[in-house]
């Protein structure tokens, strides 16, 4: 087992690339009128070693991803920004005078560092995050994290009554169809109230964590156990996140970006992100629907 580990971080660089590349073909989700320009991204994975490590490459490669995001081909929030800095990284390392590998996982500590501290800092300055209306916004049918709503009623072995739940829905959905700021009157059971609570400052506090600990982990205060805190912190927030909330493609940027940022120290949690990486793989994405060629545009949603 160990010589397996040791010869998958051996080759990490190019995992790295290789599944940001699949990554970048699954835009066709977001973008159906894109799918002739994506798809062939997704292909590119399966190019050689020496291939992949060009900037012949990825320069196309970055200006698509440039191109998506002027012409609003991306219908998520971060995501859109975080994938085209990490091709305008993989750009800046290939072209770096220190070697590959080594200025790829500065500059993976780099974007863990802007991803994670960005969003503690928004989520502390927002009210409405730090007092839970936002993520109970979120919980309530339809919702991103609706899956945890339903569960925090369960526990609670509260349910609302019918009506509620109806007029909820209609109301939500004429609050995510408003073009202009509007306020709303929502039923919110205490189970959930609470469950968003928590949840909000769980997220926040982990978040500033990640984004701390990275941050450390670039300067020569780095020790063993904050890279280690790092990255346990890091599998423990994609595990927690993105299986059940299905927000297409970020869950994998991070296991990607996780990979990049390993030293030989955290080697061992290589396996870890490739497994999380396939399982968000197969259970976010709608492959019947890749296959059988129905409409895809139901996924922008998330």
């Amino acid at each position: 087992m160990r010589s397996v580990v040791e010869n998958l971080y051996a080759h990490r660089d190019i995992l790295f690339l290789r599944l940001v590349l699949l990554i970048s073909g699954l835009h066709s989700f977001y973008a159906p009128e894109a799918v002739m320009l994506t798809q062939p991204i997704a292909l590119l994975a399966l190019l050689p070693e020496n291939m992949l490590k060009s900037s012949a490459l990825w320069i196309p490669v970055t200006c698509v991803s440039t191109l998506f995001l002027m012409q609003g081909y991306y219908f998520v929030g971060n995501q859109k920004f975080v994938h085209l800095y990490t091709c305008l990284a993989i750009l800046m390392c290939l072209n770096s005078r220190e070697s590959f590998g080594h200025t790829l996982q500065r500059c993976a500590l780099i974007l863990l560092v802007y991803v994670f501290c960005s969003a503690a800092f928004w989520k502390l300055s927002s009210p409405s995050f730090r007092h839970g209306d936002m993520m109970a916004y979120l919980m309530l049918p339809g919702g991103t994290f609706s899956p945890f709503g339903q569960f925090a009623d369960w526990l609670a072995g509260t349910s609302q009554p019918p009506e509620t739940m109806q007029l909820n829905a209609e109301t939500l959905r004429q609050l995510r169809q408003a073009q202009f700021p509007v306020f709303a009157h929502l039923s919110i059971s205490p189970a959930l109230a609470t469950a968003a609570l928590v949840l909000s400052w769980y997220s926040l506090l982990t978040q500033a964590a990640i984004g701390l600990t990275a941050l450390v982990n670039l300067t020569r205060y780095r020790k063993p156990w904050t890279e280690w805190v790092m990255h346990i912190l890091l599998v423990e927030f994609i595990i927690i996140a993105y299986p059940l909330t299905q927000v297409l493609g970020f869950g994998m940027l991070l296991c990607a970006i996780g990979i990049a940022s390993l030293s030989n120290r955290t080697r061992a949690l290589l396996p870890v992100y490739l497994l999380l990486a396939g399982v968000l793989m197969w259970y976010d994405l709608p492959w019947s629907r890749l296959l059988g060629g129905g409409s895809w545009t139901v996924f922008a949603s998330y």
